[in-house]
C-alpha cells in the first residue's frame, strides 16, 4: 500500500516556475487529499491517478445481434453508427 502524505506536505500549487499542468496536478492531490481526511497517495502528486477499471468479462462466444445496438438508431453520432456498424459485421462473422 503506498504511503499517505498529509495535505501539509504535498508540494505548493503555488511554486513560483512550475507549469500550469503542474500546478493542476498539485492542486488535485492537495483536494483529494483533504476529500479523504487529510491523507492521500504519495504518489498522486507526482503522477495523475489512472482511471479505476472493472476487471475484463469473458466475452460471450457468439454475441446476439439484437445486443449491439441498432447502427440506424435517429440521433447517433456518426463514430457511434459505425461502431455499432462493425460489432454488427463481426457478430455475423462468428
Amino acid at each position: 500500500a503506498p504511503e499517505a502524505a498529509p495535505a501539509a506536505e504535498l508540494p505548493d500549487p503555488n511554486e513560483p516556475g512550475i507549469s500550469p499542468k503542474e500546478k493542476a496536478k498539485r492542486q488535485i492531490a492537495i483536494t483529494r487529499a483533504k476529500a479523504a481526511g487529510g491523507a492521500a497517495p504519495a504518489a498522486a502528486a507526482s503522477a495523475p491517478a489512472a482511471p479505476s477499471l472493472p476487471p475484463p468479462a469473458a466475452a460471450p462466444a457468439a454475441p446476439v445481434v439484437e445486443d449491439l445496438g441498432d447502427p440506424d438508431e435517429p440521433g447517433l453520432s456518426p463514430k457511434e453508427k459505425a461502431r455499432r456498424k462493425v460489432a454488427r459485421m463481426r457478430a455475423s462473422r462468428g
